[in-house]
């Protein structure tokens, strides 16, 4: 059986075909997302989008997706989480691609926009282009499922937002990639490269940076309180690579709180930020020698690992009889 997994995140949309039978993924590909441009799109622009990922494949069986939380439909227009001004929550609310048929909304996408009547299963919601499409699941689970962890582990899910889990807790909207988004644009008018510049940072200089930086540049994050602080500027150390080293080191020292007080043999680092930055297992490796640091370091996607993991439970349950 060949599945389509499509993962409409908020700065990439990645899709890859998965070979149930021979339990084997092939083709990924990967396009920017709508998101990193515009907080709101259309159903037919999700479409346009949907039928050139489609495009690019052949034996398509089925197709599952997953999506970014927070957001819904009115009047077919989608209103994702970025959006600061969107309509009241409609009575019967719509996920990204599940608002594109008649079907009940997953609970991954309903308990990010606290609704209540929502389904648990992954069911058959539609056909789009004669091919059965499954339920949208929420991206930020998906990643999660990725792996399995005991009472002794813990997950820093790096994403456009972020994460850290534990077997029994979960800690939300702390700083991640849309933070980096903020800093990108504003050095981008600078000529300078953000992204490229953050990866050549050594260990040396993190270790040895002197600015604090509170990231908490948007209201939705866990620590906001009237903005983001740049702090410890002197006249000798406002560098440019002091600032990024400062920045990358603040980021980083976010999850120690999480670490100290649950004090994990082993660290999942989960998410686009964690193989985009390598660094930050080293600074880890660095501040906690004697905790285990896990990455993804296969070429796949957590979130389609997450999908595949869906996709086994779901034919275990309905080929069981």
């Amino acid at each position: 059986m060949n599945y389509l997994l499509i993962d409409f995140g908020a700065s990439n949309i990645k899709s890859i075909l998965y070979n149930s039978s021979e339990d084997v993924l092939y083709n990924p590909q990967e396009y920017p997302s709508p998101f990193l441009k515009q907080t709101t799109i259309k159903k037919d622009e999700i479409k346009v989008i949907l039928n050139d990922i489609i495009s690019k494949y052949s034996q398509i069986d089925k197709i599952i997706t997953c999506s970014i939380l927070g957001g819904y439909y009115v009047n077919n227009i989608y209103y994702s989480w970025k959006c600061s001004d969107r309509p009241n929550l409609p009575k019967n609310p719509k996920c990204l691609i599940g608002g594109l048929f008649d079907s009940k909304i997953h609970q991954h996408h309903a308990l990010s926009i606290n609704h209540s009547n929502y389904t648990k299963e992954i069911d058959l919601i539609g056909s789009y282009q004669n091919i059965p499409m499954f339920s949208s699941l929420g991206d930020t689970e998906c990643a999660l499922k990725s792996i399995f962890i005991n009472s002794t582990e813990l997950v820093l899910n790096l994403g456009t937002g972020s994460q850290v889990v534990t077997h029994k807790n979960r800690f939300s909207f702390i700083p991640s990639g849309r933070m980096f988004l903020v800093f990108e644009k504003f050095f981008k008018t600078l000529g300078k490269d953000f992204f490229t510049d953050l990866n050549q940072i050594t260990l040396n200089q993190l270790i040895n940076s002197t600015l604090t930086c509170d990231l908490n540049i948007f209201e939705q994050s866990y620590k906001f309180n009237s903005g983001g602080i740049i702090s410890g500027i002197l006249e000798t150390n406002f560098t440019y690579n002091n600032l990024l080293s400062s920045i990358l080191k603040s980021y980083i020292n976010q999850y120690k709180e999480y670490i100290d007080t649950y004090k994990p043999t082993k660290v999942y680092l989960i998410g686009g930020i964690s193989k985009k930055l390598p660094i930050v297992q080293l600074y880890l490796k660095y501040l906690y020698p004697n905790i285990a640091f896990e990455l993804n370091n296969t070429q796949y996607a957590d979130t389609h690992l997450g999908l595949v993991n869906y996709i086994k439970e779901y034919e275990h349950i309905n080929n069981r009889g």
